[in-house]
């Protein structure tokens, strides 16, 4: 029997600067989550740090890739979810326990706030090596997964 797929899912900056330069081997896995994201299949988080952290499209000017992240991030099947009271008090404790900075701790907290199934990064200096290392805390940290792949990679 094949594993469940996760329904909520917290991305940080990375995947979503990923998916915007089109990277190969991960603009494709990428996409398939943003399009289920948008056809209701799972839900898509993040923290309105994103919005801060994701500034350049490539082979754009950059009003253009401006333009083109503004619009990306009006759609409603991105949630964002802001740095508020309960995020940051989780955060500094994140900072204090697992040495993170500022901008890791808050991606984490607010997967771990809105209770995410999975946080999703290509972060490897810090978040990938806590998966499964955080005790009291069940989130799941990976890069970014899909069971149903949904377009070919892009050539």
């Amino acid at each position: 029997m094949a594993d469940k797929q996760p329904q909520n899912l917290c991305w940080d900056s990375s995947c979503f600067c990923a998916w915007f330069s089109e990277e190969t081997g991960r603009w494709e896995i990428c996409d398939a989550i943003i399009d289920a994201a948008r056809k209701g299949q799972v839900k898509l988080y993040t923290s309105f740090l994103t919005l801060a952290e994701v500034v350049k499209v490539p082979d754009l000017y950059p009003s253009e890739g401006e333009d083109r992240i503004v619009e990306f991030f009006r759609n409603p099947y991105v949630v964002k979810v802001a740095v508020d009271w309960f995020v940051t008090r989780i955060a500094r404790d994140l900072q204090r326990r697992f040495n993170l900075d500022g901008r890791d701790a808050i991606h984490l907290a607010t997967a771990i706030h809105i209770k995410a199934d999975v946080l999703h990064t290509y972060d490897g200096e810090d978040l990938l090596k806590l998966d499964s290392k955080m005790p009291g805390i069940s989130l799941r940290i990976t890069e970014p997964m899909f069971q149903y792949q949904t377009k070919l990679p892009k050539s």
